[in-house]
Formats: C-alpha cells, sequence, structure tokens
C-alpha cells in the first residue's frame, strides 16, 4: 500500500460522488491489485488474496456504489 492510496481512500471515504474510473484503478493499484481486461467491464483480483474479486465498468464516471 502506497501513500497516495491510502490518502486516495481516505478522501472517498469523505464523499462518495464524482469519482472517476482512472481514480479507482489508482486505489486498486496502489493496494496491489491487478486488473485484467474483460469484453465489458474489467476484473479486479488480488494475488495474495484471490477471494477479493471485483468488476470495473468501462465508464468514465461511477455510480457512487462502486466508491
Amino acid at each position: 500500500m502506497t501513500k497516495k492510496a491510502q490518502k486516495l481512500y481516505e478522501q472517498m471515504q469523505q464523499s462518495k460522488a464524482k469519482w472517476k474510473r482512472r481514480d479507482l484503478e489508482k486505489l486498486y493499484l496502489g493496494f496491489g491489485f491487478t486488473i485484467t481486461h474483460g469484453k465489458k467491464h474489467d476484473i479486479v483480483k488480488h494475488l495474495d488474496y484471490p477471494e477479493l474479486r471485483a468488476t470495473l465498468p468501462r465508464h468514465n464516471y461511477l455510480a457512487r456504489g462502486y466508491v
């Protein structure tokens, strides 16, 4: 986990609105996740914790539920 990822995580906890996909990508990558491209969504996995898995849409702006 990087300091930038931790700071971004804290900001996302404060406000769930108006976050972009690239912000969530930075967060996932900062916490050690890998992103693989699917057809309409991308798959996010952690190598050390295979039970942690998420889908990430390719929209620029994300719904609050993703954050």
